[in-house]
């Protein structure tokens, strides 16, 4: 018995398999690209919403305590119980709380930083993945019986960034104003 093969037809040439082989790995290569952005990206919004909440907080207890408190302070000089304007802006601000005591804010380090105890020890008010690199308090009309009479004012400006890395480093800039809720006649 004789064993026959028959020939189906042609193959692929060497160099067939090469071209495609060269756009396999090529669109691989693009895909694997588009997964590491999209890994970048991921991971700069979950570091970008981490520092805004934790900011938020910041910037919200110290608008609490600066509308129940009296007697602002900005600039220069001590005591701080006594009201002091500051129009040029200053990098710290005091104020007498609703419960008494004088909370002291200051920019020191790249960092918010809270005192509740007229400043013998400070807090970090910002969280650690939070630079600040620009922070003024400007207080307006802190001098009680002024000519008309008008409602303290604090307007808070604070410039900063979160992130480690460039690529996933944000900027960020908040203005805020903030008034004395008890009438100041």
């Amino acid at each position: 018995m004789k064993l026959k093969i028959e020939k189906f037809g042609r193959g692929f040439t060497i160099i067939e398999l090469i071209v495609s082989i060269g756009l396999f790995i090529t669109a691989v290569f693009m895909g694997l690209g588009m997964l590491v952005t999209l890994f970048d990206a991921n991971s700069k919004s979950q570091t970008m919403f981490s520092a805004i909440s934790k900011l938020n907080y910041a910037v919200d207890s110290m608008t609490r305590d600066i509308r129940f408190g009296t007697n602002y302070h900005c600039g220069t000089g001590t005591p701080y119980a006594s009201p002091n304007s500051c129009t040029d802006g200053g990098t710290f601000l005091a104020v007498n709380s609703s419960s008494g005591a004088t909370v002291i804010y200051r920019l020191n380090s790249g960092r918010i930083e809270k005192s509740s105890d007229g400043g013998a020890n400070y807090k970090p008010a910002t969280g650690s993945n939070v630079v600040i690199d620009y922070a003024r308090f400007y207080v307006l009309g802190a001098e009680p019986g002024g000519a008309p009479p008008a409602q303290p004012r604090i307007v808070i400006i604070i410039k900063g960034h979160s992130g480690t890395k460039p690529s996933v480093q944000t900027n960020f800039d908040i203005e805020t104003t903030v008034s004395q809720r008890s009438l100041d006649l």
